[in-house]
């Protein structure tokens, strides 16, 4: 869970705000590594060229980021993408912000790439970044509306010389297949089969491979009507709530029979939805969702990169409201979200799973234990499809079916006699949803600083704490959970 975090574009880095929340969530949370795209964007003026086309370079603004990053114990996952105008094919091809057009030259993008290479090599030391992680683009197999080239063979050599530029520089840097769209469909081939057997070919086998899951599935015709952050397609959601294990599943079989062994598995962007303006996002659905999907497939990949931190991207303007709908685990002013609180229970879970199943996860740190529950529960048909008749903008639990508990009730078997500590802590509704807390305050967008301290005050988990007495080696452990609750409970030996 620890390896790997996200941060809207690797610009967003340099806001004063977000550093503030990345600084915040990487003290309680310590990841080791940061996905980074974007990093040749524009908005951080890496290229340019004189007026008789000679390239000039400035790597400026990046050294920023990552001197931040770096700084926070973070380890770059860094994303070669997108291309600076002035190398483009098609300079008004964008995308949020950025250009998106394949090269007009594939030597000018590969001697970028280099002076990139050699400038951080020279500032952090080739062995610092050894450590990295290295990519090539964003889903390229999406269409040409997104981040796909109109021509697959123009990826297909595009990849090639950025490979071989890297490994030429050092054959131990760790490249990356292309963070590539994951489609869980029955009798669906997912594009990157293909373009391994070609990398085979070709002697430019990634050293990992790196996906993007959404729970969603995106219709090709623009749906003019639907429009978040200027993404402008239409989705409908997953009807499933397994939808990440099915993924996980799947890859890990399309390993194997590819004879791949135990080549690293990077989920490097992950969530139910890419939309910004998916109301459930702020809600109790989004914690129980995060939790469930860490623990189900809890260490089968490499990395579960959340997406993304926090609401403020800069992919398009900010809605006036705090609760819009968008994806980070922040409110666009850094007050922490019900997803926040997840990640911390997740964190404190003990290094040895003693065992799982629906709804529990039991772990051991030492003399202590660790048992994470969760009552999740998947939204309705009509919601999926997109259907919003019975929710409002304060009453976002109406696609989920009437209140429904969850009774768990489990035995810690072979502990030493004597008093322990038991110490719960909940998210739910109840607690730790900022959300849930800003309608009970009245739902009034808050003008103050009082008012803003006064909702983080409130929405923190609730924490119980009480005494017992283990007899015979037994501790019989239960709970109700109410719908969408997360509770972590953990009991330690009283000396």
């Amino acid at each position: 869970m620890e390896k790997m975090m996200t941060v809207g574009r690797a610009s967003d880095v340099l806001i004063c705000d977000i550093q503030e929340m990345l600084t915040r969530f990487q003290n309680r949370i310590g990841f080791e590594y940061i996905k980074l795209c974007g990093i040749f964007s524009d908005d951080l003026h890496v290229y340019n060229e004189k007026a008789n086309g000679t390239p000039v370079y400035s790597f400026t603004y990046i050294d920023k980021i990552l001197d931040f990053v770096t700084k926070l114990h973070l380890n770059p996952w860094i994303q070669l993408s997108y291309m600076p105008e002035k190398l483009a094919k098609y300079p008004n091809k964008r995308l949020f912000g950025s250009n998106v057009s394949q090269p007009h030259s594939i030597a000018a993008w590969c001697r970028l790439v280099s002076e990139f290479l050699q400038h951080i090599s020279n500032r952090y030391g080739l062995e610092v970044i050894r450590s990295w992680k290295f990519g090539l683009w964003n889903q390229p197999n999406t269409n040409m509306d997104l981040f796909g080239f109109s021509n697959e063979k123009d990826f297909f050599q595009f990849y090639k010389e950025t490979f071989l530029c890297v490994k030429n520089f050092c054959p131990d840097i760790e490249f990356s297949l292309p963070p590539t769209y994951y489609i869980v469909s029955e009798g669906y081939e997912n594009w990157y089969l293909n373009f391994l057997e070609w990398c085979k070919q070709n002697d430019c086998i990634p050293d990992s491979l790196s996906f993007t899951y959404y729970d969603t599935k995106l219709i090709s015709n623009k749906n003019h009507s639907k429009e978040s952050f200027g993404f402008i397609y239409a989705m409908s959601l997953s009807e499933s709530p397994d939808g990440l294990k099915d993924f996980v599943m799947q890859v890990l079989r399309e390993r194997r029979r590819l004879n791949l062994g135990k080549l690293p598995i990077y989920l490097s962007e992950w969530n139910n939805t890419p939309s910004q303006q998916d109301l459930l996002n702020d809600t109790c659905f989004k914690s129980c969702y995060i939790v469930k999907g860490v623990l189900e497939n809890y260490d089968k990949l490499d990395s579960f990169a959340y997406w993304s931190l926090t609401d403020w991207m800069g992919e398009g303007s900010q809605p006036e409201q705090m609760f819009f709908g968008g994806l980070g685990m922040f409110t666009s002013d850094g007050i922490p979200k019900a997803s926040y609180y997840a990640f911390t229970l997740l964190r404190q879970l003990g290094d040895t799973l003693l065992g799982k199943g629906e709804g529990w996860f039991a772990t051991r740190q030492g003399k202590s234990y660790r048992i994470l529950l969760y009552n999740y529960r998947h939204f309705s048909h009509l919601y999926a499809l997109g259907e919003r008749f019975d929710m409002t903008f304060t009453d976002r639990y109406t696609p989920f079916s009437p209140e429904q508990m969850l009774d768990v009730s489990l035995t810690l078997e072979g502990l030493p006699d004597g008093e322990y500590l038991i110490s719960e802590k909940i998210v739910s509704r109840r607690s730790s949803s900022a959300f849930d807390q800003w309608v009970a305050m009245g739902a009034i967008e808050l003008t103050t600083k009082e008012e803003r301290e006064n909702l983080i005050f409130r929405s923190v988990p609730a924490i119980s704490r009480y005494k017992v007495s283990v007899q015979n080696g037994k501790l019989p452990i239960a709970a109700l959970l109410d719908m969408l609750e997360v509770r972590l409970i953990a009991v330690d030996p009283l000396l």
